[in-house]
C-alpha cells in the first residue's frame, strides 16, 4: 500500500476546517441551551400572568386594567 503525505498547507487547511466545524457545533449547543432556558422563562412568565390575572379577577371581577394608572374598568 502506497502512502502519500499532504502538503503542510493542505494539512493546515483541513485542520482549520475541522476547528471551525467544532466551534460551530459548540456554538449550536450553546444556542440550544439558551433556547431551552428562554422557553422555560417564557412559560414561567405566562404562568405568572395567568396566576396574577386569576387573583385580580377574583378580587376585582372581570375588567380591563390600565397599566399606566392602575385603574380597573369593570365590564
Amino acid at each position: 500500500m502506497e502512502k502519500k503525505v499532504l502538503t503542510p498547507e493542505e494539512l493546515q487547511s483541513l485542520r482549520e476546517i475541522e476547528r471551525k466545524q467544532s466551534d460551530l457545533m459548540f456554538k449550536l449547543g450553546q444556542l440550544e441551551y439558551q433556547r431551552v432556558i428562554l422557553k422555560n422563562d417564557v412559560q414561567f412568565l405566562e404562568n405568572e400572568n395567568l396566576r396574577l390575572g386569576k387573583l385580580l379577577t377574583e378580587k376585582y371581577g372581570e375588567g380591563k386594567i390600565s397599566l399606566e394608572t392602575g385603574e380597573i374598568t369593570i365590564e
